[in-house]
């Protein structure tokens, strides 16, 4: 892997981190450790999900995931990592739209939405093969560089779903993307194909 991409990656995954960090740390009645949290008082679900996001990112930060390309106002990026494998793949997005934290911030209150698709790479055409439910929209403060951070961390079976060429002569491997769609107020439907993840998702391959 390109040693300047993979750095590049693992700085936009620690600026994730840290504002994750900081978010947590705005709420001072949720931000406890596990264990004190299990003792002492219930967790958010939100705080859960804020936990969960970190942890997610902390391990695609060890994967050295590639760089999203260089923040553009107005524009959509979108990175894919697919691990795990048979009855349990685990298919982690994440999409940044360029702008200001206070831009970023307006748009989740008023209405912001996107969703995830994953989709199979063919010669003829690609086919959908999964229609993800929102996925989690994070405002970035200015101080990591802004804009709004789109992450989508989807389960599923790679057998079922993401073996596409199961057929033969076409069952030596497959190409599974993923695609970003991003509506907000003031913004014309955007959307965004991830990089192609080749693997063999099905038992009886090559």
């Amino acid at each position: 892997m390109n040693a300047q991409v993979t750095c590049l990656g693992k700085a936009f995954l620690a600026a994730l981190i840290a504002e994750l960090q900081a978010q947590c740390k705005q709420a001072d009645e949720w931000c406890v450790s596990t264990a004190t949290a299990a003792q002492e008082k219930p967790v958010s679900p939100f705080k859960k999900l804020t936990r969960v996001a970190a942890v997610t990112a902390a391990a695609v930060f060890a994967l050295g995931t590639p760089a999203h390309a260089a923040d553009e106002a107005g524009k959509l990026t979108a990175r894919l990592v697919i691990t795990g494998g048979g009855s349990d793949c685990r298919i982690f997005t994440t999409g940044k739209v360029g702008m200001t934290n206070a831009q970023a911030q307006y748009l989740v209150d008023n209405g912001a939405t996107a969703r995830v698709e994953v989709w199979a790479d063919d010669p003829i055409y690609d086919n959908r093969v999964y229609k993800g439910p929102k996925a989690t929209l994070i405002p970035v403060s200015d101080k990591n560089g802004g804009g709004l951070l789109i992450v989508s961390d989807l389960h599923l079976s790679c057998v079922s779903y993401l073996d596409e060429d199961d057929k033969p002569p076409f069952d030596y491997g497959d190409e599974i993307y993923t695609k970003i769609i991003f509506e907000a107020p003031g913004y014309s439907r955007m959307t965004k194909s991830s990089n192609v993840i080749h693997r063999n998702f099905g038992f009886g391959e090559p």
